[in-house]
């Protein structure tokens, strides 16, 4: 870990000539509202299609976000095909973007966003059983303010920041805290990722490290996963680089000591995949993502007054799975490839009416 911290403090002071943004104006950046109502749409009405089954079940357990978190990990590791992508991972992933892009709008008090933030949030939290989508805005938030204190008065909004407190812990609840008590499981998603991990080089044989390294395909999976998709189309054994990864760590696994049980799955710290692509040299993943902020920083700064929007979201996403890399790699998911280009289409000036 060490190491890893190490090697990428050197790599973003190296590669960051410049601190800054220029003067770059946060409030002028352009969204295209009917592209972002019409990518939302889309996405809900995918998900829905997806969930059908699930949504029967959702009822009559009593609304137990347990049921559907379990059909989807299910759904994952079951290799449905093309269709799980389409009405899952991409959608989700193309949901984020439309909560990023609405946080910002709603920092600049345009509050017509918020009904937009507030479906995708509770439609991704109802039909993946999934919490992140709440992390997630929490981290978009605070990202956000952070910038756009520069160019205007704005104070974080404690309010927003309580409600979605509340919903995290009563969503929480709702997942079921078998023996935990609360504070339990907060330790266990930020704290025992590096158990998990621990237990996984003590059993390498079962997480795939010792099946040959992939070479980047897991690091550079939100590049290359659309191409291995497509591919997947025609040939059978080819499977998007995050499989590699899921197919061993959503599975749950007891890490508990002296005959305690203590199941945790999927928080394998970021260690876990640059392991799997680089070995001994894991190193080399913190450099990418170091050496990849300060790509889309540079971008920023060329682009100053054109495509500045697309590149500055695209900053504050991939710095949010960077902040959150202690615990899992996000950047390994189809769904933040769809996600970036999900915010490449909502600040296009195309003319569009829905």
């Amino acid at each position: 870990t060490s190491i890893g911290i190490l090697a990428f403090t050197i790599s973003y002071i190296i590669s960051d000539s410049k601190r800054g943004f220029y003067k770059l104006d946060m409030t002028r950046l352009y969204i295209n509202y009917d592209l972002y109502r019409l990518l939302f749409w889309c996405s809900i009405c995918l998900m829905l299609i997806g969930s059908i089954k699930s949504i029967g079940q959702f009822i009559s357990s009593g609304f137990s976000l347990e049921v559907m978190r379990v059909n989807m990990l299910n759904s994952v590791l079951s290799r449905n095909g093309i269709f799980n992508y389409i009405t899952r991972i991409i959608p989700s992933g193309m949901l984020s973007a439309v909560v990023l892009l609405g946080l910002y709008r709603i920092c600049l008090k345009e509050y017509k966003y918020l009904k937009y933030v507030i479906v995708s949030i509770v439609t991704t939290l109802i039909l993946s059983g999934g919490r992140m989508m709440i992390v997630d805005a929490l981290i978009f938030y605070v990202l956000l303010v952070y910038n756009l204190r520069k160019d205007i008065k704005i104070k974080i909004n404690k309010n927003l920041i309580f409600i979605a407190v509340i919903v995290l812990v009563v969503s929480t609840f709702s997942r079921g805290l078998g023996n935990l008590r609360f504070i339990d499981m907060i330790y266990k998603y930020f704290c025992e990722q590096f158990s998990f991990f621990e237990y996984i080089l003590r059993n390498k044989e079962m997480f795939g490290l010792n099946e040959g390294l992939k070479y980047g395909q897991i690091t550079f999976s939100f590049i290359l996963s659309p191409f291995y998709l497509l591919a997947s189309i025609f040939f059978e054994n080819v499977n998007v680089p995050s499989y590699y990864i899921d197919k061993y760590s959503q599975i749950f696994y007891n890490i508990g000591v002296n005959g305690n049980v203590n199941l945790i799955n999927n928080n394998t710290s970021s260690l876990y995949h640059f392991l799997m692509d680089f070995g001994d040299a894991f190193w080399l993943g913190f450099v990418f993502m170091a050496l990849l902020l300060n790509l889309t920083k540079r971008f920023i700064r060329k682009n100053n007054d054109k495509n500045n929007a697309f590149w500055l979201f695209t900053y504050i996403f991939i710095l949010r799975y960077v902040l959150y890399s202690p615990v899992y790699y996000g950047l390994y998911s189809i769904g933040l490839s769809f996600a970036i280009f999900g915010i490449f289409l909502m600040t296009r000036r195309i003319k569009i009416r829905c």
